[in-house]
């Protein structure tokens, strides 16, 4: 009988998704049932925006990636079996940044900033 086997998700794979061209590597993170929670000047902690599963994610993460900006990963704590935190930080050419946190592993947690 063989296994297969399946990558470890660490801080490398992490930020390979969040500094890629695109989104696809990012959306590839989430399971088809994700849920994401987003925390911004909008939505507040008590209220937050809800992304129920892969699609949904996928199409806020098509959007955000099709903007003139650099994404990069500045953060990542990993903590025992919980999903790493990471912070990310995405620059408008010429704008200034954007910060952000978030959890791409499919929990639905992202503590917000």
């Amino acid at each position: 009988m063989t296994t297969a086997a399946h990558p470890v998700f660490g801080t490398d794979t992490l930020r390979r998704g969040i500094e890629a061209d695109t989104s696809a590597a990012l959306v590839s993170l989430y399971a088809d049932d994700a849920e994401l929670r987003v925390v911004d000047r909008h939505t507040q902690p008590s209220h937050p925006k809800v992304l129920h599963g892969r699609d949904e994610i996928a199409a806020v993460l098509d959007d955000v990636y099709s903007r003139d900006m650099t994404h990069t990963l500045e953060a990542c704590v990993v903590q025992g079996t919980t999903p790493p935190t990471a912070r990310a930080a995405g620059t408008r050419t010429g704008r200034g940044s954007s910060r952000s946190r978030c959890s791409p592993c499919g929990t639905g947690r992202s503590p917000g900033r």
